[in-house]
């Protein structure tokens, strides 16, 4: 839907709601419901900040974010105790400048889902658990109590590399001994 539509809808709803006799004030909010409405869910306003590269600002959120509840426009979230104290200031202030609305962010204490890295961080903690539990991992602990686990590579991340530097395959290959 480009800007025109939304402009056009807007008025429409505006002329409608003043034909009846009603204020303009639901037909704004009308309006600000059609611009947020493509940020559906929190993973569109996530997207919204890598295209607009505030690096900084994602790995706030990706962070220290532990989001309880979203709709277009409200944000309610329980901080991790390494987030920034301004947070959802910055957070509001740089949505309301990108989209044109104003965006109402809450924080609440406690409660909240796993943060963005937590979650895609709990694939390499699943990994490291089950090869810490492994018997010849836990004998080098054994040896070795300061040990730390710090990569692990699967079959699969080791076929993946060795198909990368693997040379390619040369279907006329030339024999310096064959005669032409």
């Amino acid at each position: 839907m480009s800007g025109g539509a939304n402009t056009s809808a807007a008025s429409h709803a505006t002329s409608s709601a003043t034909q009846m006799g009603g204020t303009t004030a639901g037909a704004t909010a009308l309006a600000v419901d059609q611009g947020l409405a493509r940020f559906a869910t929190f993973e569109t306003v996530v997207e919204l900040i890598r295209t607009h590269r505030d690096v900084k600002l994602l790995v706030d959120v990706e962070n220290g974010v532990r989001l309880i509840s979203y709709q277009p426009g409200r944000i309610t979230f329980a901080p991790t105790p390494n987030a920034p104290a301004d947070l959802a200031q910055k957070l509001g202030s740089r949505l309301q400048a990108w989209t044109g609305n104003r965006w109402a962010i809450s924080i609440e204490a406690e409660g909240g889902t796993e943060t963005i890295a937590e979650k895609r961080d709990a694939a390499d903690l699943a990994l490291k658990a089950e090869a810490s539990a492994h018997p010849l991992v836990q004998a080098v602990f054994d040896a070795f109590p300061d040990a730390k686990i710090v990569n692990i590579k699967t079959m699969k991340d080791l076929e993946t590399t060795v198909a990368g530097e693997a040379l390619a395959e040369v279907e006329d290959e030339w024999d310096p001994f064959d005669e032409d």
